[in-house]
């Protein structure tokens, strides 16, 4: 009766053991995974370098592409980057561009602004996201936000378009503009944090700011901005 105890002990002991042993080992199967697959996954580090092999890197003249002034600025490519902005321990591949001009009337600062048009300049003269992608099923698809794909598009000839920005902080930012309207998406995980407006209205010529809906002073907006957007 002793021996079968003592066998029954060990077998107790060594089963523990075990699944210890396992569960360190699945520990290190979620530490693995949380890393960049992009790092350790050789499918996906070949789906991105083809898609990097074929970046175009010519410059654009601003003519027709950001704004129907020509004021001698052009499109230049800035780099690649790779961030996982959705937390699913996958990178995302960022195609980065840059707004450089040759004379000083572009806004250059974010400590002082009077639209979010200005914040816009600011933004594309550090860099914009001209195309992203996103790994699924071992495949480079276009990164979605808000079911579109977040890059860059400006209407040829014409002051209006999309803008799509890295912030410093691994979110994503989107300016769209109308006449009257301006509005900033901050977003987090590729969900909406934050929505700033600066409306106009059309009989009283008057502006204000909004943040979430509700009406904001500048200095909630620059403080928001500023967390977010400051290099």
């Amino acid at each position: 009766m002793r021996i079968i105890r003592l066998l029954l002990c060990i077998s107790i002991i060594t089963l523990t053991i075990g699944c210890e042993a396992n569960s360190s080992l699945n520990n290190s199967s979620i530490v693995d995974s949380n890393n960049s697959l992009v790092e350790n996954n050789n499918n996906s580090v070949a789906v991105y370098n083809d898609i990097i092999s074929k970046i175009d890197t010519a410059t654009y003249d601003e003519i027709d592409w950001l704004s129907s002034e020509p004021t001698g600025g052009v499109i230049v490519y800035d780099r690649y980057k790779y961030q996982d902005v959705d937390n699913d321990g996958m990178d995302e591949l960022f195609i980065i561009r840059k707004y450089v001009n040759t004379e000083k009337t572009i806004f250059n600062s974010i400590n002082s602004f009077d639209s979010l048009s200005d914040l816009n300049n600011y933004a594309i003269r550090n860099g914009f996201i001209s195309e992203s992608y996103k790994i699924i099923d071992d495949k480079a698809e276009w990164l979605l936000v808000d079911n579109e794909p977040a890059r860059t598009e400006a209407f040829g000839g014409g002051h209006f378009g999309t803008y799509y920005f890295l912030l410093n902080n691994g979110k994503i930012a989107k300016f769209y503009n109308s006449y009257w309207n301006e509005t900033l998406v901050i977003y987090n995980n590729l969900e909406k944090e934050t929505i700033i407006t600066f409306d106009g209205d059309m009989e009283t010529g008057k502006w204000e700011w909004n943040v979430d809906g509700m009406r904001a002073s500048k200095n909630k907006v620059k403080n928001i901005i500023e967390q977010n957007m400051k290099n």
